[in-house]
This record gives C-alpha cells, structure tokens and sequence, in this order.
C-alpha cells in the first residue's frame, strides 16, 4: 500500500488524475450535502390538504426577522419591548407622533393560487379614527384591500383574515402598521403572536381577500411592472460595469504576470526597465505602484459610488460623538452603534477634522474621504509588509509584481476606497499578531490581537491560530518550562493591554449593565455586553454572506431555525468547530515551512465565512492577505492561484452586495414598495449570486484540501514546475520580515 501511495505521488500525471478526482468527490459530497439539508429544512411541509405553517411570530426574544419601514422617518418609533406582550412576553411597537404610514415588515415566500390565513394580535394607544385616516392594522404591502383596523386606545383584540395569492406570485410582504396608503395616522400600537399559514381550502363564509399586489401594477395580470424592469435595467448595467472591470483586472494581472516571469531572470539577470527602455530601479517601481495606488483610492473614495447604508451611518456615529462627548458615545448611540472603541477613535478624529472644513462646499465629501483614509493608509502599510516578506534574491519585477498583486487588488481597492470598511485595518491587525508570535514576540503578538478585537469582533477568529501556534511551541520548543509559560503569560498580557487601554475613556461612565445570555439576564462588564448585542443583532444563518447557508435558502433567515431538529446556529457552529479541529491536527503536522501559519490563517478565515452562521458578505477578507503572504513565502503558483481565486470571487462578492444595497437604498429613499426594494436589501436568490457562491464555497474547499496536503509534504516539495519565480545569488539574501525556513 505504501508503495503504491508512494508510486503515485512520484508520478505527476496521475496524482494530478487523483487530486482532481479527489476534489471532484468533494465538491460532488458538497453539492448533495446541500440539496439534502435543503430538502430536509423543507420536510416538514405538509402535504396536499394540510394547513403549512409559513410564519409564527411570538416576539418572545427577538423580533423574528421583521425590519422597519416609514413614509416619514422623522415621525416615528420603533422598539422591541420584551414585558409588554399579552402574557408579559416580548412584542413589536409602532409610535407615531406625527400623522405618518410606518410599520414592521417581512417577506413571506407563498405559492401561487393558494389560500392563507393571517393572524394576530393589536394592542393600541391614541390612534386617532377621523376621515382619510386608517387605524392599526395587519395588512399585505402593496395591496389596496379593506382590512380590519383598530382605532382609540383599545387592549389586545384578535386579528383574523383569509386571501388567496394570485398566479405566477410567489411572495407577499407583510406589514404590521400604523396607517395605510393615503391613511396616515398617529397614535401607537403593539403587536404579538402573529401567524401566517397555508390552508387547504376556506371556512364557510369566510371572506377572502385577494393578495395580489396590484399598487405597481398597471394592468389585471402579474407581470413585472414597467417600475421592476427599471430596477432590474439599473442594476444589469452596474453589474455589467463590475463585471467589465472585472476582466480588465484579470488581464493586467495576467500580463503583469507573464512580463515578471518573462523577465525574472530563469539563467539571466534583466533590470526593470520603462516602456521607453530606461532601466528602472526596485524604489522607483516601487513609488509607482504605491502613488498610482493610493491616487485609484483617492478619486474612487471621492466618487459617489459607495455603500451610503454603512457611510451614512458612519457619518451620523461621528457626528454624534463629536456633538454629545467623547466619553458619552455609548451613552448617546446606546441603541445605535454596535462597534468596539477603537473604532469610535477613528470617527471621532475623521468627524472632528471634518469640522474644520465647515466652511467648504463640498464638506460631504471630504468627510466621506476622511472615513476611508484609514482603511486606505492601512492597504499601504500591509503593501510594504509584503514587499518585506520578499526574498531578496526575488528579480525586482516579482518584488514589485507583490506589491502589485495587492495594491490593485480589485477586492482590496472596493473594500476601502469605496465601501469605506475598515476590513484592512482588522486585517493589518490579525496580520501583525501572527507575525510577531512566529517571531516569539508574544507580547506584542497578544497587544496587536486584542486592539484588533476592539476594532472589530471578527479579529477573534485568529484566536484559534495563535492557540496552535502557542501549542506548537510548548511541544515542540527545548525552552525551560518556566519561559514557556512566561510566554504565555505576555500573550496575556499583551491582550488585556489591547483590550483594556481603548476603553479606558469609557470604562468609568459605562461600567456594568443587564444582559440576556442563555435565556438568563446577566450583570457583566458594557464591552462585553456590547460584543454580545453585536452577535445576537444579527442572529441568522447568513448576512449577505454568499456563502453555503446562501446556497441553501437562508440569507436572513432566523438561525433558530431548525434542520433535523437541530438549529442552523448548531449546525454553523459544529462547522467551525471542524473547521478548527482539522487545522489543529495539520498545523501540528507540518514541518519547516514558514508559510503554513499563514495558509492555516488564511483557511480558517474563509472556512468560517464560507460555513459559520451570522456571517456578513466581507469576513473573509483577512483570509486575501494571508494568501497573499503564503505565495511569497513559498513561492509556489498553488497559493499565487488561491490568492487570484479568491481576490476575483471575492470582488465579485463584495460588489454584487454594494451594489444591491445601493440599489435598494435608493429605491426606499425614492418612495418605492418594499416588495421592490426588499430583493436588493435582503439579496434575494439569483443564478448570478448562486455561481459567486458556489465559486466561493468550492474556493474554501481547495484551499483547505491543498492546506492539508502541504502539511503532509504530499506536494509543495520544491521543483522547477512549482515555483513561481528563480531566485537570485544575492550579499543580503534575506527580507527584513522574513521567517527562517
């Protein structure tokens, strides 16, 4: 057996025939897991002639899904309230104090030509009954139907009604409101133990009521509206233009490629040299690269393209800061910002110098600018980490086509300058705690992981990392048992360093408050029960993340919901668990290659994006950056290819959801139905989002398959066929961040 395994790995040819095979088997086991749990999280659909259960809404943790919607934001309130139920139990509340249509609302996928019942409960406060006016209700958006509303200030009362869908429907929006079309109204209400479910047939004299949406539609059928095909040509024509970018991109890169391997030097030395023949030295290509870089992210960051959702948001926390104290930000956003302190820093200082411009036409942008100057600055820095990592007998042109690959990286470039993410930062961060603990500096190692974790939570994926390292040291390290412990002692110490010198300025006026953890209400430190209202506000398989739980249907689905009697946040976790197994057994495994730590990194990032739950569509990002150390230090084309693979998905994934959130802000802010904005907002199912997924999912799958055979020495063994570039006899032959291998 031995011999053959070893007959195989020798011959090229057919161990290239087995890892295919391998991997087809993969993705093939993938594919099936995916229909099977997606039949399975369908199993429990009734057949013909039994009621199905669409929505059972109690409010009892949370608010099921429901998001908010308003004519007039200015006019209204909302709030979860968990003791105002009808059993003292959770509830929804809608608060007009000027005459406004404002409701809770969510999507319902239903079947065409098919009876359902709608149920709930109203409690309400103040609401006026006068003419043109309509009371609280519980009604389907973009329907003119007569439903039942409640007026004056009347307890609990039972909402019942029956409709059927019309053909080709296969969605309706429901809203729980205060006010209709054309019925503005004040006053407040509450709302509880809604359901929705599909009947087999009607009650006797029942009325029913018809759910088409006929409020965008010109004519009796159900054809798209001339209003969705504009939405729909909006949005073709932005993803044209990504995907034409795209291409471009994808062809420089291949270019650069080509001319670096052209002219690395395999038996010859060649310099740099400019279109007009002038030789060029490694500083000049350098400062090229880094000033046309930085001048891309300048005009992208000043164009209007961006996601207004997050900068908006980002704008409204720093002036808020700014205006009520910076001391008091978790006071004054208490319900409002979700982000650690050392965030509220760089709003504060991007808010404060803002102010300075006041004077300025065009202040807006500048602010804009200065949000994403931060993330940009990062790009730059983690650009010349990687020109360290090189080799020094690396030929100039692989030197600069490294700074290169990430300098105008499309996902890199999309993240920062027009996103406006800190997503560089975090990875700058991660980057530096891996790099110093390699080094066996821990202490700076444990300060630059806990300033990342107060930067953003996902920072704490690394965590699993540095443990393995940690272990590996212990293990396999001759030092004293005394100093290893001292080593983990500085980890320690460097992370509470981190954690704790940001918080200081709020420390003192937030001090300790109430928190529901485990069903349990807890009284524990502010930080802490900001981290936990952090995960716990985005509680669903998937967030935008085109990812596995995408492929099966549950973007911004509840993770409650349940597979085989078991949650998909069990499910999500059991995966990262695995995820986090797998890697531990291999990074104890391999053996002098200083690039597996950053492979190992960089899988566990994009593993846990591609299969965790709650998982926003740019976690993985961190995972771009450990490829991109991972080709360098190897310099095998295996990891240059990853890298490629998932900077191009990537790109393809961040623009996909930029641009749907753009679409669907602007659709809301122009006074559009939510059934029209809602597929942009909440990224519905497409085929062109289902390939970005499946790319991206079979993506995290290679990259972990390869990991595990690099750490087994089954390839990665230096050859002529694998190395990307030669490498040249040099005095200085070492990169000031390079590892001894």
């Amino acid at each position: 057996m031995n011999k053959l395994i070893e007959k195989v790995i020798n011959n090229k040819k057919i161990f290239i025939i087995v890892i295919c095979v391998l991997c087809l088997i993969i993705v093939g086991s993938s594919v099936g897991i995916v229909f099977l749990l997606k039949n399975a999280s369908e199993s429990a659909a009734p057949k013909t002639g039994e009621d199905k259960i669409i929505l059972t809404a109690d409010f009892d943790k949370d608010d099921c899904g429901f998001v908010t919607s308003a004519w007039d934001n200015d006019n209204t309130t909302f709030g979860y309230t968990p003791i105002d139920g009808r059993e003292n139990s959770g509830c929804l509340r809608v608060s007009n104090f000027g005459k406004n249509d404002a409701r809770y609302e969510i999507s319902l996928d239903v079947e065409e030509n098919s009876y359902y019942k709608i149920s709930g409960w109203i409690k309400t406060e103040g609401i006026e009954e006068t003419e043109n006016v309509r009371g609280a209700n519980i009604s389907i958006l973009n329907n003119f139907e007569e439903y039942e509303f409640v007026y004056g200030t009347q307890d609990w009362t039972y909402i019942e009604y029956y409709g059927q869908t019309a053909k080709n429907q296969s969605s309706l929006a429901l809203a729980l409101r205060v006010g209709f079309y054309s019925g503005d109204n004040v006053g407040t209400a509450w709302f509880d133990d809604v359901a929705v479910s599909q009947v087999s047939k009607l009650p006797e004299d029942a009325v029913c009521l018809d759910f088409k949406e006929t409020l965008n539609s010109s004519s009796g059928d159900t054809e798209e509206s001339d209003e969705f095909a504009l939405d729909e040509n909006f949005y073709n024509d932005l993803t044209k233009v990504v995907v034409i970018l795209s291409v471009f991109v994808l062809l420089a890169f291949v270019i650069a490629y080509r001319f670096a391997r052209a002219y690395d030097g395999f038996g010859r030395k060649k310099p740099l040299s400019t279109p007009c023949g002038e030789k060029m030295s490694v500083a000049k290509a350098l400062i090229a690269i880094f000033t046309i870089g930085v001048i891309v992210r300048i005009v992208l960051a000043l164009t209007p393209l961006q996601c207004s959702v997050d900068v908006n948001i980002f704008k409204y926390w720093g002036d808020q800061i700014v205006a009520g104290g910076f001391t008091e930000t978790y006071n004054t956003l208490r319900d409002s910002i979700d982000y650690p302190p050392l965030y509220v820093y760089v709003l504060f200082l991007a808010s404060s110098i803002k102010d300075l411009f006041g004077w300025f036409a065009y202040q807006g942008i500048i602010y804009s600018f200065l949000l994403k100057l931060t993330p940009i600055i990062a790009d730059c820095i983690i650009g010349v980490m990687l020109y360290k990592f090189c080799d020094k007998k690396m030929s100039p042109e692989w030197r600069a086509f490294a700074v290169a690959s990430w300098m105008f990286n499309p996902i890199v470039i999309i993240d920062s300058a027009v996103w406006g993410q800190v997503d560089s930062v975090l990875t700058l961060f991660v980057l530096l705690t891996l790099y110093y603990g390699l080094k066996k500096k821990f202490f700076v190692s444990g300060l630059w992981f806990g300033l990342g974790v107060m930067l953003k939570p996902q920072a704490i994926i690394i965590s699993p990392i540095i443990f393995f390292m940690l272990l590996k040291y212990f293990i396999e390290e001759k030092d004293a048992v005394a100093k290893k412990a001292a080593c983990l002692g500085y980890t320690v110490l460097g992370f509470i360093t981190g954690t704790v010198v940001p918080c200081l300025p709020f420390m003192f006026k937030m001090g300790s408050v109430q928190t529901e953890l485990f069903s349990k209400t807890f009284n524990v430190p502010w930080i802490l029960s900001l981290f936990i209202g952090t995960a716990n506000h985005y509680s669903y398989a998937s967030v935008n993340s085109l990812n596995f739980w995408y492929l099966l249907g549950k973007n911004w689905v509840k993770d409650s919901e349940e597979i085989w009697n078991i949650s998909l946040l069990t499910w999500g976790m059991a995966a990262i668990v695995i995820i986090c197994v797998i890697i531990w057994v291999f990074y104890l495994k391999y053996r002098n290659k200083n690039y597996m730590p950053y492979v190992f990194a960089g899988v566990l990032y994009l593993c846990v994006t591609m299969f965790g739950p709650r998982m926003h569509e740019r976690y993985f990002f961190p995972a771009v950056a450990f490829f991109a150390v991972a080709y360098i230090l190897s310099n095998n084309r295996i990891w240059l290819w990853i890298y490629t693979a998932l900077s191009a998905f990537g790109f393809l994934t961040v623009a996909e959801v930029l641009l749907d959130l753009e679409v669907g802000r602007y659709l809301e802010d122009t006074g559009a139905e939510y059934s029209r904005y809602a597929h942009y907002l909440w990224v519905g199912v497409s085929t062109y989002r289902n390939f970005i997924a499946i790319a991206m999912v079979f993506t995290a799958i290679a990259a972990v398959t390869l990991a595990i055979l690099f750490a087994l020495n089954v390839i990665g063994k230096d050859s002529d066929s694998d190395v990307i570039w030669k490498l040249h006899e040099s005095k200085d032959n070492k990169g000031e961040l390079s590892h001894e291998k």
